[in-house]
């Protein structure tokens, strides 16, 4: 069951009145980017998961350990 409209409407009014008196402060979300434009969110998602990409080659490059062969040919073994 859905609340009726005006109930909807009893209690943005109730907390807009509120607001007015100061008993609640109202939060605006500053952090969230506005989601109006697909391409910049798509160029964003892209970045980050080419940064993660980034991140994990250079984590295997710092794991890889180099050993000398027996016949003295440098190997890489990752750690």
């Amino acid at each position: 069951r859905y609340p009726t409209k005006t109930a909807v409407e009893q209690k943005e009014a109730e907390r807009e009145e509120k607001i007015k008196r100061g008993e609640i402060i109202e939060r605006i979300d500053v952090k969230k980017k506005p989601a109006d434009d697909k391409k910049k969110i798509r160029e964003r998602k892209r970045k980050a998961k080419k940064r993660r990409k980034n991140e994990l080659e250079l984590v295997e490059v710092e794991n890889e350990v180099e050993e000398v062969h027996p016949s003295g040919i440098p190997m890489f073994r990752g750690t």
